[in-house]
């Protein structure tokens, strides 16, 4: 930038040149000239360069202002936008804040909320349980009230049955001890007339001859009855063996398949798990479900529909599935006698899983029978009806051909008759003296085992009774079904059989008769089985009942007719007959 000239020095070289005295007095030398006009110019020069200093001085304070206010500006921009940015940043961190407290409140109320709820659905759960725990408490304490109450009057009914008997015995012997007075007093008056004496004494020889006579003829006409029945003897017992034996093999490959499905499922370690527990699952749910027949009452159906409907699902179930590791499917013929085998080179089978499920069913119906039948005998239908309808599936039925060429339908019920053969062979013909070790063995007397050792002692006589009693509870409850309300199902056991086996009973001579015939005849029609008899049978099944509780006890030695179960045979003919059935048996003599 030029510096500017000062006013002064111009008017140092554009005035007129005047001299000073001296000069104008001195003329001066050129160089002083020079040198004084050098200094005025540093002297001018000087002037401007304070001058210069001062200007830019200014200019700089000047700048510094300017920067300063530019600073200041600056400063008071950036200050007010971080107030600015500061207030945003606060409106938003108050903003968030009021979300988050918000978000809090709405997250306490949700979990209260929550909570509430689940406290809620606890305590209904809670009073759910208590009332289902309260109805089966109070469920349980009916049903143990209802079999009090029943103990109690089959107690009552059996005291009362005894004191009429003992009166009735009492009252027999008084009559006797009558006769025996008045027979003396007439032997006395015989002494005293020989003529009556001689009449007496051909009276007498008339009377055995009548008797002997009458014997004969009985004699004739039980070998008659026993002709009539079906069989002889001999093939009744070879019956019997082949019952025996399928007994014997089904329960060997019962026992044998069950060995067979742990050591599957242990494998190669008999301490450690299972190697394939499906095995060992799959077989023991089944058979627990087959325990489920000991749930089955008379009083509680609805349950029974449940408990019918679980146990003939398993059973299905097994029929289409196979033990894995070992499954196998079974002849048909395995499972059947001799005599009614299927003769189809072993076409037809079931699974080894059904076949075992079937044993294990069998078990358990014969179980109840034995130990729930003699206390409760209603308690044996829904069993026996259960047992039909299982029998009766057509997974169950399979075509036989007879040895005359025609085809007929064969089930496989004869795994239950085995069991029956074997534990209560009295209902097919069979007698043998009950006083010996073979005759007891020979007629289903259970033997017991002695502490660890083998089965060598025999039950009690109590224990023998109830058991043949429950059995023939159990044998009506499925023996006299009536299938005439389906078309789809095939009685397994027909009627047919019942009237066989109360025949071959009745029939038999009286010396071969045993008490434990007595006890199976007593209740061998079980709590109503009469009135299906008689709507099987009608006219006929009437004359057969007759025939088993008044002809059939009175042809009996007097050995058994002295024995309980007679006495109750007679109570039941003169009075249950009539209290349960409102039936009436005309007959005299007792």
């Amino acid at each position: 930038m030029a510096q500017a000239e000062s006013p002064r020095s111009n008017a140092l070289y554009n005035s007129p040149r005047t001299d000073s005295p001296r000069r104008q007095l001195i003329k001066m030398h050129p160089l002083e000239l020079e040198l004084e006009q050098a200094m005025t110019k540093l002297h001018i020069q000087d002037k401007e360069q304070q001058d210069l200093h001062a200007h830019k001085r200014k200019l700089h304070s000047e700048g510094i202002d300017r920067l300063d206010n530019t600073l200041f500006r600056q400063t008071r921009d950036a200050l007010e936008q971080a107030n600015h940015n500061r207030e945003a940043l606060r409106r938003d961190a108050e903003a968030c804040l009021e979300r988050w407290v918000k978000e809090q409140e709405e997250e306490r109320r949700r979990r209260e909320e929550e909570e509430r709820l689940r406290r809620e659905a606890e305590a209904q759960a809670k009073a759910e349980r208590d009332r289902k725990i309260r109805q089966e408490q109070e469920r349980l304490a009916r049903e143990k009230e209802e079999a009090l109450r029943k103990e109690r009057e089959q107690k009552e009914r059996v005291e009362q049955e005894r004191a009429r008997i003992a009166a009735e015995a009492k009252k027999k012997e008084e009559d006797r001890r009558k006769q025996e007075e008045e027979r003396r007093i007439q032997e006395a008056q015989r002494q005293k007339l020989e003529a009556d004496l001689e009449a007496d004494r051909q009276k007498a020889e008339a009377d055995r001859q009548r008797v002997e006579a009458d014997q004969q003829q009985k004699a004739e006409l039980a070998k008659q009855r026993a002709k009539q029945a079906g069989m002889g003897s001999g093939r009744v017992q070879q019956i019997h063996m082949e019952y025996l034996d399928l007994y014997e093999k089904i329960k060997k490959w019962k026992n044998d398949y069950w060995t067979n499905v742990m050591e599957k499922a242990r494998g190669n370690y008999a301490n450690k798990k299972f190697q394939y527990p499906e095995i060992k699952e799959k077989a023991g749910d089944l058979r627990r479900a087959m325990r489920g027949v000991n749930a089955l009452t008379a009083a509680d159906k609805e349950t029974n529909k449940v408990k019918i409907s679980q146990i003939k699902e398993a059973i299905k179930q097994s029929l289409t599935l196979k033990t894995p590791h070992i499954g196998q499917d079974i002849p048909v013929n395995f499972f059947l006698p001799a005599s009614l085998q299927l003769n189809d080179n072993n076409q037809a089978t079931i699974t080894d899983l059904g076949a075992f499920t079937l044993a294990c069913f069998v078990q358990s119906v014969c179980k109840v029978f034995m130990e729930s039948a003699p206390h409760q005998p209603e308690n044996a239908e829904p069993v026996g009806t259960l047992l039909s309808s299982v029998f009766a599936m057509k997974e169950l039925q399979f075509q036989r051909t007879t040895p005359s060429g025609t085809t007929e339908i064969q089930t496989i019920f004869p795994m239950l008759l085995a069991k029956y053969h074997k534990v209560c062979p009295i209902l097919f013909g069979i007698t043998a003296d009950q006083n010996t070790l073979q005759g007891k063995r020979a007629i289903g007397w259970q033997l017991v085992k002695n502490d660890d050792g083998p089965k060598t002692t025999f039950v009690t006589e109590n224990a023998h009774y109830d058991r043949q009693i429950g059995l023939a509870i159990g044998y009506s409850s499925f023996g006299l079904r009536n299938f005439a309300a389906t078309t789809t199902m095939r009685n397994p056991y027909p009627p047919i059989h019942f009237w066989r086996s109360l025949a071959q009973i009745i029939n038999l001579p009286p010396e071969q008769v045993t008490p434990t015939h007595l006890a199976v005849l007593k209740n061998i029609f079980g709590k109503d089985g009469i009135r299906r008899f008689l709507l099987f049978f009608g006219a006929v099944g009437l004359a057969v009942v007759r025939e088993a509780y008044i002809h059939f006890p009175e042809r009996l030695p007097a050995h058994l007719k002295a024995n309980t179960f007679w006495k109750e045979i007679w109570v039941y003919a003169r009075d249950k007959l009539r209290e349960d059935n409102d039936l009436t048996l005309e007959f005299a003599g007792r």
